[in-house]
């Protein structure tokens, strides 16, 4: 997408995603500390502040998918190529990312082939060449498909004979899979072991991206605001109530999740282009949220990197530090708030030079 053809709403979400990861990661860290609830992910089942975060951003890159190749017609072999070794480039990148603790030191830390980055890679590959075959209609009818799909392959009995069972962390065919192909080198341990950004998941996250790219769609209509609140209020109610029968789990990625989640993403951006595209507000901490919207993936990257450089004994230090006239809790602004400054220097400095970290 050009800069000239940016919308600034996407740009400001996309960002405070982006600012949310970073967050919720850094509070991960210091979590044997007074966490607030929200700042932590739930245990398998619930939805919190920091459970919202990812999902959004993968709605979000459907919709940026959907407007940055709208000019484009047909899948030709250049631009199949061109979106394979993005996807690629993601995935490479999740792979270091994810194993940077790995590549120092084998003995301690166990490899892992799954992540964030890779998870992106996954759907970009997957959504980018759909939005360009299928009509919203078809887009819409694949993303319901997947998650049914999906649905009815986390209630069949293990082929060792085992019953699944939604509200057992690991005791599904999604949590056997993962442990058939990674062993033990994945991210929960333990004889239900799993990855929360496991194989067969990555299926109910393909269609949560599909649904931004219909929203994507949707963003260029006159009607585009109504649409998107309209449709998230819609995806919301849904979800709440599917989750009486699925329960709402980030590390399953189910249903219920996904739908609850990608309404919440869709009436926000619903909302920010009436607030910011149309009438031309720019409420306070905006240029911050451009700048990590424009270069979300760089900026992620750049956070990965410095907590690994500065180490959590650096964050320790300065909550210590704070505890004294902030309280235990308070002080927790400390550490988090000058990693994330950090990393805004940065962000808002590549956007004041019109840099664009492209991968």
């Amino acid at each position: 997408m050009r800069a000239s053809d940016r919308i600034e709403s996407l740009d400001i979400l996309r960002g405070l995603t982006v600012i949310g990861m970073i967050i919720v990661n850094s509070a991960a860290g210091l979590q044997r500390y007074p966490v607030p609830a929200p700042l932590l992910h739930s245990h398998w089942i619930g939805l919190t502040l920091a459970d919202v975060v990812f999902p959004a951003f993968i709605f979000i890159v459907g919709v940026s998918v959907a407007l940055s190749m709208r000019a484009e017609s047909g899948l030709d072999t250049i631009t199949a190529r061109r979106i394979a070794a993005r996807a690629l480039r993601l995935i490479v990148i999740g792979i270091l990312l994810t194993n940077i603790y790995w590549l120092t030191d084998y003995d301690t830390y166990h490899f892992r082939w799954l992540g964030v980055l890779q998870r992106i890679g996954l759907v970009f590959a997957v959504v980018a060449p759909l939005q360009l075959l299928l009509s919203t209609r078809q887009i819409v009818w694949t993303a319901i498909t997947a998650l049914l799909g999906y649905s009815l392959l986390c209630i069949v009995p293990l082929p060792d004979g085992t019953p699944a069972n939604l509200y057992l962390p690991g005791a599904n065919l999604e949590g056997w899979l993962d442990r058939q192909i990674l062993g033990t080198h994945i991210y929960v341990q333990g004889a239900l072991g799993y990855d929360p950004e496991g194989l067969l998941s990555t299926i109910p996250a393909i269609a949560q991206a599909l649904l931004g790219v219909v929203a994507g769609r949707a963003l260029s209509s006159p009607g585009a605001v109504r649409q998107l609140i309209v449709s998230g209020a819609v995806l919301i109610v849904t979800g709440g109530s599917l989750s009486l029968v699925i329960p709402v789990s980030k590390d399953l990625w189910s249903m219920s999740f996904v739908l609850l989640t990608s309404g919440i993403t869709a009436m926000l951006l619903g909302a920010l282009h009436e607030w910011v595209d149309k009438r031309g507000h720019r409420p306070p901490g905006t240029q911050v949220c451009i700048a990590f919207g424009v270069n979300a993936i760089a900026a992620y990257v750049l956070h990965y990197l410095a907590s690994g450089l500065l180490n959590w004994k650096s964050f320790d230090a300065v909550y210590v530090a704070g505890t004294g006239f902030l309280g235990a809790q308070g002080a927790l602004i400390l550490p988090i708030g000058l990693f994330l400054g950090l990393i805004a220097w940065a962000m808002l400095a590549l956007l004041k030079r019109g840099w664009v970290v492209k991968i």
